[in-house]
């Protein structure tokens, strides 16, 4: 008789394929407007009118007004945020009386350096406060910013790669609430030493190495829900554990003892003076567990590490911590979970019926758009399972109903209640937007929409193209409302506009109809325009809006005597400064404008930089030179070979107060300078050895104390139709693996068809797929090159990373590459020795077999299934080191009759090496 072990391993997981969320009947769950895109974005807050506050994960916030993202952030922190891990940007709040201040607030990581490189997987949290402009109410005003938590290291929570800072929100009495995570180690019981990079002078205080069970430490930040005064970030008098210094921990503790308390809500119609409200909490769970915990009185004590879910959680309860171990908890027991749900079995979740892993606290309704029954209940989810509930809950909070509400959510991480229409709004990070739950009413066919354009659609730009709606219906009669996106980051809401497409490219312009029930129709027109176009042809880059001071932002090169006044740009003495705008690197055909607000008359140097080698004028470049006392305008070319060399001078040249300075230069070595929209002369730079080269732009000033400039802008240009690149992963291979510890180079292959692979921006993300949710830009790199180290992130139930390659043309278009590696966990099967042999019928028999992770990785379980004749006899799931095995003895009951039986023998225990 042969016998074999077969060890069955689920498939690998791979990205969620993208699904339609699914709710009840009558009630639809759509974007918040068409193509609004986010890059991994995870918070947002509605102003008070219905504007949208987005934030992105890498430290961008967006405006959305009427359903239109606006093209630039109102607030940049990329490089001042930490974006690595689950570490970023990751809330957003709006004071309560924002009529009154205009205050809106942030809450993110730091990365300790603040060099734009998120290489560290260890910093910490920082809330700040701006105020929205009193002249652009649709900008912030950034020298109002206010630092209310997290100064530095040793004043902020301590943040690691994961169960980080979490949620704001302001409770009925005007206090402003902070969720942190307490930032332990997840793939293991974290009693301390595991980040020892963290701690020290000017980091965590060493007291804090105890792991999860910061949670019960009430001199730490983490594990906590914080109650403090929006002022001034101190804790207030009326806190549980207030201490007589505003400024201490404990003085800023409202709850304590969570994991991950990620995203809370305070529950409408509770609170008052003194009390910010009830509090329900979504605590993240470790291994088992999900919970929504309510928190309607101070000073509780949650629970974690050394309770989870309905009981003890015994890995924690046998740990040994310097400090706060689970026996120092005393005799009163924790806040148990109000809802809690396993990872597995929905029979045992509170109340049954419910699994999931990772649980997002949503947010309570209280419109009347919705059905009457859905008034006042609580809407939850979980981002693993991807679902969203409603809970029904007493005045005492006590739960009478849970109900199924909708499914596939693409990945949801924050929940707001649309001040205008009360619907529930979400984030969707996988699908990149956020979405709102509208109740139809009865089912609405979408509207039709018809596009199509009433002026030629093709010719030599600038092309202005007359576009028409008319055609567009809706099938019950409602009315439409119309905007149209033009391709080149326009939009407008007229039915029937008139666009000016003003540089060459292939444009696809569409056309949206929405009827009142949120159905949605669109159509498109495909314009083609030629050549470069009128000057300029290319936005403004930097409008010097910002405090007075140094001009920093992406300013580099010979720039001490370059500073913001007055919301222009002006020269604040010798020596004579030049600036390089280091955000980009333009193409061989490319323009350079700054607006001559002030001109001062003794003036001699006004430069435009056109083509700078790298990130200095010093390494070659061109320079287009206005002197205000000789009315002339002088071309230069810069090489290290040959130094300057004149090209040519133009004369009797005069520039008035809020004239625009451009040049434009082309590949093929013409240059052309420009006062607004009028050439003024033109030169060609025989010679020159970086014709065909691309480079910066920036200017160059000297006796320019009075002046004043301001919209620095230019960009690439091209000669003919701009066509996306070629995004290609060079390295790693597709589907390789990799053992714990291991570093993983990211090679690009992209090309382009215009220009040089050198002008392409690159940016790699790499997303951990962990179970059955991801946790996105787990790493980020803008370079063609990168690298990160091979992590066990696995719990048993799968883990891959998928690598993501987004290259950008200097005229803006885009392609993108993808990639899966897998952890390097390879199971092999031994052949099996019965006990007795051949075994006896009528008798039991002993099964012993072994086995083997030749992998790198350890396999935390490894499911395997004994069979014979296609029956299984026995499975179970064991836990196998890195290149280490284990060996198994099963004794089975008599099953077999007389005969030969038979299985495959030996084989890899799975169909792929990695995941499980």
């Amino acid at each position: 008789m042969l016998l074999a072990a077969v060890l069955a391993l689920p498939a690998l997981p791979a990205a969620p394929a993208a699904a339609s969320p699914v709710g009840p009947d009558n009630f639809v769950i759509k974007d918040l407007g068409p193509y609004l895109w986010f890059y991994v974005p995870t918070c947002m807050a509605f102003l008070p009118d219905g504007r949208l506050l987005v934030g992105e994960k890498r430290g961008n916030v967006y405006l959305v007004k009427n359903s239109l993202k606006a093209s630039l952030p109102i607030w940049n922190g990329q490089n001042e945020i930490l974006n690595s891990g689950d570490c970023g940007l990751m809330s957003i709040a709006v004071d309560p009386s924002y009529f009154a201040n205009h205050y809106v607030y942030f809450l993110y990581t730091v990365d300790p350096d603040t060099n734009g490189v998120d290489s560290e997987m260890s910093g910490f949290g920082r809330l700040v406060r701006y105020q929205m402009s009193a002249l652009d109410t649709n900008a912030i005003d950034l020298s109002s910013r206010t630092v209310l938590l997290g100064t530095d290291w040793a004043h902020g929570p301590l943040t690691t790669s994961t169960h980080t800072v979490g949620s704001l929100r302001f409770g009925a009495d005007g206090t402003l609430l902070v969720s942190i995570g307490e930032g332990a180690y997840p793939g293991s019981v974290d009693a301390g030493g595991l980040y020892p990079d963290a701690f020290g002078p000017g980091k965590t205080d060493t007291a804090e190495d105890i792991g999860a069970f910061r949670a019960q430490d009430l001199g730490s930040l983490c594990g906590k829900i914080l109650r403090i005064d929006p002022a001034t970030g101190h804790g207030l008098p009326d806190n549980p554990f207030y201490d007589g210094d505003p400024a201490s921990v404990e003085s800023r503790v409202w709850a304590y003892g969570f994991r991950n308390p990620f995203r809370f809500c305070v529950r409408p119609g509770t609170g008052g003076r003194g009390h910010p409200g009830t509090l329900y909490i979504g605590d993240v769970g470790w291994l088992t567990w999900e919970e929504i915990d309510v928190a309607s009185d101070p000073g509780r004590n949650y629970g974690w590490p050394c309770y989870e879910g309905s009981g003890e959680n015994l890995g924690y309860q046998a740990a040994h911590p310097a400090s706060h171990a689970c026996s120092t908890m005393g005799l009163e027991p924790p806040e148990l979970a109000r809802m809690s749900w396993p990872h597995q079995d929905p029979t045992l979740s509170t109340p049954p019926g419910i699994v999931g892993n990772c649980a997002i606290g949503g947010a309570f309704y209280t419109g009347d758009r919705y059905p009457a029954k859905y008034r006042g209940m609580y809407f939850f989810s979980d981002y693993g399972g991807n679902w969203l509930r409603v809970a029904s809950l007493d005045s005492l909070d006590h739960l009478t109903r849970v109900e199924d509400f909708a499914n596939t959510l693409e990945g949801p991480t924050d929940f707001a209640v649309d001040p205008t229409t009360g619907d529930i709004c979400y984030v969707s990070i996988a699908a990149s937007t956020v979405r709102r739950v509208l109740y139809a009413g009865f089912p609405n066919q979408p509207p039709v929409a018809v596009a199509s354009a009433v002026s030629p659609d093709s010719g030599a730009a600038p092309l202005t193209v007359m576009f028409s709606s008319a055609g567009s219906y809706d099938l019950e009669g409602s009315p439409l409302y119309y905007m149209w996106q033009f391709g080149d980051g326009s939009v407008t809401g007229i039915p029937n506009p008139a666009h000016m497409y003003a540089t060459g490219g292939v444009y696809y312009a569409v056309l949206s109809v929405t009827d009142t029930l949120g159905g949605v129709g669109r159509d498109t027109v495909v314009v083609t325009a030629t050549g470069p176009g009128a000057f300029p042809a290319t936005p403004v880059l930097d409008d010097f809006d910002r405090a007075n001071g140094p001009v920093g932002g992406a300013w580099t090169d010979n720039i001490a005597a370059l500073v913001i006044a007055d919301s222009a740009l002006t020269q604040s003495g010798p020596p004579s400064p030049w600036g390089v705008w280091g955000g980009q690197v333009f193409g061989a055909g490319q323009e350079v404008h700054v607006k001559l607000r002030t001109i001062a008359p003794a003036c001699r140097r006004y430069s435009l930089l056109l083509k700078v080698q790298g990130t200095s004028f010093s390494n070659g470049g061109i320079e287009v030179r206005y002197d205000a006392t000789l009315h002339t305008v002088e071309v230069s070319a810069n090489q290290p070979s040959t130094g300057w060399k004149v090209k040519g001078t133009l004369s009797s040249v005069t520039f008035a107060d809020g004239d625009v300075f451009g040049a434009r230069v082309y590949d093929t070595g013409v240059l052309q300078v420009f006062r607004n929209r009028e050439k003024l002369g033109e030169f060609t730079l025989d010679g020159f050895a970086f014709n065909t080269s691309g480079g910066r732009i920036g200017l160059d000033l000297a006796g320019a104390s009075g002046a004043r400039l301001d919209d620095f802008g230019g960009g690439s240009v091209f000669t003919g139709i701009n066509t996306a690149p070629h995004a290609a992963i060079a390295a790693p291979a597709s589907h390789a693996f990799f053992a714990e510890g291991d570093t993983v180079w990211l090679r690009s292959g992209s090309t382009d068809d215009e220009e040089s692979t050198s002008l392409l921006s690159h940016l790699w993300q790499v997303d951990l797929h962990h179970n059955n949710h991801v946790h996105p830009a787990f790493y980020s790199c803008p370079e063609p090159g990168g690298f990160f180290v091979m992590h066990n992130h696995d719990d048993g139930t799968g883990v891959s990373y998928a690598i993501k390659l987004y290259i950008n043309d200097t005229g803006g278009l885009r392609d993108t590459a993808e990639i899966q590696v897998f952890p390097q966990i390879d199971l092999m099967p031994s052949a099996i020795v019965t006990t007795p042999d051949p075994p006896a019928v009528g008798s039991p028999t002993l099964y012993r077999f072994a086995i083997r992770n030749l992998g790198g990785i350890a396999a935390p379980r490894s499911r395997w299934t004994l069979c014979c004749d296609g029956i299984a006899l026995a499975q179970g799931d064991t836990v196998v080191g890195a290149r280490d095995s284990v060996v198994l003895a099963i004794s089975i009951p008599p099953q077999l009759s007389v005969g030969v039986h038979s299985a495959p023998r030996g084989g890899h225990a799975g169909p792929d090496r990695g995941g499980e």
